[in-house]
């Protein structure tokens, strides 16, 4: 466990850290999954329009997301997400394993 009087250990931890995630657009009924070493960038990116895919699909908001251990098993995890071809089941998936980490 990081200490929180160590902001340097901490922000080594979050560049260290992958993301995958969930995007929805309401005017389009629309999800997006994708994987990200920096969510708040790659968030603002989705919704200023900067992605070829989200670009121009109406407001967006990120529905969750799920920390993995290295960018490997972020795109495994995203890829696993993809093939379920339904993103209320990778939601709840996501919901799930988040429920399942010991605090």
């Amino acid at each position: 466990p990081i200490a929180p009087h160590n902001p340097t250990a901490f922000l080594e931890m979050l560049i260290e850290s992958y993301f995958v995630y969930i995007i929805y657009s309401s005017n389009k009924n629309i999800h997006y999954i994708g994987h990200t070493n920096n969510l708040v960038d790659r968030h603002l990116r989705h919704i200023t329009d900067r992605n070829k895919f989200t670009k121009g699909k109406g407001p967006r908001k990120l529905i969750i997301s799920y920390e993995c251990n290295s960018k490997a098993e972020a795109y495994k995890f995203e890829l696993k997400l993809k093939r379920m071809k339904n993103p209320t089941k990778a939601i709840q998936h996501i919901k799930n394993l988040i429920q399942s980490i010991p605090t």
